[in-house]
């Protein structure tokens, strides 16, 4: 069986066909451990927003919980989003000038 992983949290993913906690899943063996795994869903690394109707083929393969994370975020806003709420980087002191 070919599985995919998430493009973004690298966890792995079943398809939509397979169906979420039917009994299905739960008797047979061989599906036991995709019960647990996140549904797989297909992201624009480039949201559909930004391209303006031209034909956008940068999908890849993203569990539901980071595709509705990231919604119309480009890549590297994502990216910088994703490392604020793990620390990696600290917040930011610079504020626009409405704040001041």
């Amino acid at each position: 069986m070919i599985t995919h992983c998430c493009f973004y949290c690298d966890r792995p993913l079943k398809s939509h066909h397979l169906g979420v906690g039917s009994i299905i899943d739960k008797l047979l063996p061989s599906k036991q451990n995709l019960v647990d795994w996140p549904m797989k869903t297909e992201d624009h690394r480039t949201p559909r927003a930004l391209t303006k109707g031209q034909v956008n083929n940068d999908i890849v393969f993203a569990c539901r919980d980071c595709n509705a994370k990231k919604g119309a975020l480009t890549l590297e806003e994502y990216r910088v989003l994703q490392a604020f709420r793990y620390g990696y980087i600290s917040g930011v002191t610079w504020k626009f000038p409405g704040e001041y």
